[in-house]
């Protein structure tokens, strides 16, 4: 039985994996939440991650998910947000999405970039 049917677990429930260069996956996290790898719903399908998890969660009846274009998504990592937040105009298929982080740390995620392909 899986560990989200025995909790009776109800929403987005993230598993991230990695693959070494032997081919090996590792589950590397697992999180009862909205992950960031799947923020380019946002842009890229009918309805995101967001929006279905809290109609999940409120039983609210679920949408069927349609792609609406592929997409790209590029997490901004420390400093790369700060050339980001100075353009005021993107592309037409260019999303950017700044987390709003007071505080610009080497390693944080502060930001991402959605590219529709």
């Amino acid at each position: 039985m899986s560990i989200a049917e025995e909790l009776k677990y109800v929403g987005t429930l993230c598993v991230e994996f990695f693959i070494d260069r032997n081919d090996n996956l590792y589950v590397n996290e697992i999180a009862p939440r909205v992950h960031n790898s799947g923020h380019l719903t946002i842009n890229a399908y009918n309805v995101s991650q967001f929006e279905n998890h809290i109609r999940a969660v409120c039983g609210l009846e679920q949408l069927p998910l349609k792609k609406l274009s592929n997409a790209t998504m590029v997490n901004l990592i420390g400093d790369q947000i700060s050339e980001y937040r100075k353009l005021h105009k993107f592309k037409e298929n260019e999303f950017f999405f700044d987390y709003l982080k007071k505080e610009i740390k080497e390693k944080r995620k502060m930001g991402h970039l959605t590219t529709l392909v």
